[in-house]
C-alpha cells in the first residue's frame, strides 16, 4: 500500500490509475462509435458531415486517427502509470482539437440546423460527456507531467 492506494502486484501501478486509464479508454471508444455514426449517416446527408468537419477544421477520419493514437498511448500507460514521457507534446497538440470537437457537439443544433438526424443529435450528449471527461483527464496528466 502506497499513499493509501493498493498497488497492482504485476505492474506496480496504483489500482486507481489503472481503473482511470481503462475508464478513459472506454470514453475514447464511445466517441469513436459516435464518429462512426456521424460518418455512416453522412451518406444520406453529407451536409452535416461537411459542417462538422468545417467547424473542427479536421476531417472526421483524421479525428478518429487522433483518438486511436491517444488510445494507444493510454494502453502504453497501463504498463507505466500516469507517465507521459515522450508523449506530452503530442497530446498537448491534440487537446485543442478535442475541445473544438466538444464545442461543435455543444452547438450541434446551430451548426447542422434542421438537417440534424435525431439519433445523431441524441447521442451527441453522451459523446460530449465522454469527450469532456477525456479532455479533462488529458489536461490533468499533461499538467502533472509538466512539473
Amino acid at each position: 500500500m502506497l499513499n493509501g492506494f493498493v498497488m497492482d502486484e504485476d505492474r506496480g501501478l496504483e489500482k486507481e490509475d489503472l481503473s482511470q486509464i481503462r475508464f478513459m479508454r472506454g470514453k475514447i471508444q464511445e466517441v469513436l462509435s459516435y464518429l462512426s455514426l456521424i460518418t455512416s449517416r453522412s451518406t444520406s446527408n453529407p451536409f452535416i458531415l461537411a459542417r462538422i468537419e468545417s467547424e473542427i477544421g479536421l476531417r472526421l477520419d483524421a479525428l478518429k486517427i487522433v483518438l486511436m493514437r491517444i488510445d494507444g498511448i493510454l494502453e502504453k500507460m497501463l504498463g507505466k502509470g500516469l507517465d507521459l514521457k515522450g508523449f506530452e507534446k503530442e497530446i498537448s497538440h491534440w487537446i485543442p482539437i478535442l475541445k473544438r470537437f466538444y464545442l461543435v457537439l455543444e452547438n450541434l443544433s446551430l451548426i447542422a440546423g434542421p438537417y440534424t438526424d435525431l439519433e445523431v443529435f441524441n447521442l451527441s450528449a453522451k459523446a460530449k460527456k465522454s469527450l469532456s471527461d477525456l479532455t479533462d483527464f488529458l489536461d490533468d496528466i499533461v499538467k502533472k507531467n509538466a512539473h
